[in-house]
């Protein structure tokens, strides 16, 4: 599956969820998220193993795109328990790279997500963001306007470019 979004720095739920709400969208998930990513045979793929509440998923990305967002394949599966999985990776040779705890805020709109993020812990320094994902750079745009954000707005990024946003403006 095709996964398309982006990423808009500085938005915040509590000033944006009357907006969303009033478009029709609804609040699916409110938790924390964990998230362990793993390094392997392929560098041009990202796994990841995430609990959402209660649920688990492992993930893997494959980058297709950043150009007016961030596009890749994406398969997912749910798995059923987060310490067998990791430890049945760790058995086939992957390495955790990375750890991220997060809270997270999503809303749903027919196919459109609105995902508010705030990074825990060590990465904490990064403001709270938006990510809208939908099926296709048109629809993200529209409802980025909507909200009243423009293409600007709308960055390709992955973590790690955020990552590199704030620590050169942090070191300023």
């Amino acid at each position: 599956m095709k996964e398309i979004e982006v990423k808009i720095l500085d938005a915040r739920h509590e000033l944006l969820e009357t907006k969303i709400i009033a478009l029709g969208a609804h609040k699916v998930l409110d938790c924390l998220v964990n998230s362990v990513f793993f390094k392997g045979h392929n560098l041009d793929r990202m796994m990841r193993l995430r609990s959402l509440g209660d649920k688990y998923f492992l993930t893997v990305k494959e980058r297709l795109s950043k150009e007016k967002a961030k596009i890749c394949n994406e398969y997912e599966v749910q798995v059923s328990d987060f310490e067998a999985t990791r430890q049945l990776l760790g058995s086939l040779g992957f390495t955790e790279c990375r750890i991220l705890v997060k809270k997270r805020v999503s809303y749903q709109l027919l196919d459109v997500k609105f995902e508010f993020d705030k990074y825990l812990g060590e990465f904490e320094f990064i403001p709270e963001f938006l990510e809208i994902e939908a099926k296709s750079i048109e629809s993200i745009y529209l409802h980025a306007k909507i909200l009243g954000f423009g293409e600007k707005d709308c960055k390709p990024w992955s973590w790690s470019d955020l990552v590199k946003h704030y620590e050169k403006n942090r070191n300023i």
